[in-house]
């Protein structure tokens, strides 16, 4: 069964940021292992899915004024297509409902945001490899 939840132990935050090196950096090269982990982490909300005691895929979430913002999504490549970042973006809706939300994403994750309701904007970000089209859901 695959649980998802706020990190609240030091485990959970530490298995979520070496998931994220992982996937983000050797798999995807969507970051450099300079920027993993990062300062904002200490000021984020981490979100885990875990399977036993094992965390299986991670997002944070980080305040920006009065706007928030969903960073650092990965999933284990062993768990994709289960509905696992589903499961995990559902869970941040929940807890941050009627807020304005947004976050930035490579080309080829687009199509997954927009079944949440995010809507690409005209606002992109150029990367080391990728350039990152803002969504939000407002």
């Amino acid at each position: 069964m695959i649980l998802v939840k706020e990190a609240k132990t030091k485990k959970d935050v530490l298995q979520a940021i070496f998931l994220r090196r992982k996937v983000l950096v050797e798999e995807s090269k969507y970051s450099t292992y300079e920027s993993e982990p990062d300062k904002d982490d200490l000021t984020s909300r981490i979100y885990v899915a875990k399977e036993k005691n094992n965390v299986i895929g991670t997002a944070r979430v980080r305040k920006e004024k009065n706007i928030f913002r969903i960073q650092r999504m990965a999933i284990d490549k062993n768990y994709r297509k289960r509905g696992v970042g589903a499961r995990i973006l559902n869970k941040i809706l929940r807890d941050f409902p009627k807020k304005k939300i947004y976050l930035m994403s490579p080309k080829s994750t687009i199509p997954f945001y927009e079944k949440f309701g995010f809507k690409k904007t005209s606002r992109t970000q150029g990367g080391k490899f990728f350039i990152y089209y803002r969504m939000q859901n407002y």
